[in-house]
């Protein structure tokens, strides 16, 4: 079985990171700003992330992709996409506290 993983000349394409992230537009100015604020903080983390694992979570969380879409264009199984996603979504957990822990401590 072939592992589950981005060809070499897909992953090294840049890639546009858009976040369309189902948040309805308010009328109000201060929660469209705190909105484009977690949208600027997602896309932050994603870019200091692993190419693979960011490549994933967007897929899944940002774009809404289910697991057999994303098993489909990876060309593996929906086991290994979802072992796949598990892993990136606890390498940005461990993200968040290491960067939250740095915060603290300054």
């Amino acid at each position: 079985m072939r592992p589950c993983r981005l060809d070499r000349a897909e992953r090294n394409q840049p890639k546009a990171r858009t976040c369309n992230c189902g948040l309805a537009e308010s009328e109000n100015p201060e929660d469209a700003d705190l909105i484009r604020l977690f949208q600027d903080l997602e896309l932050t983390l994603l870019d200091l992330m692993d190419p693979d694992d960011a490549d994933i979570l967007a897929r899944f969380e940002l774009r809404g992709e289910t697991l057999s879409e994303i098993a489909t264009q990876l060309r593996c199984s929906k086991d290994q996409a979802s072992c796949r996603l598990s892993h990136a979504q606890s390498q940005l957990y461990q993200l968040v506290v290491l960067t939250l822990a740095q915060a603290k401590s300054e």
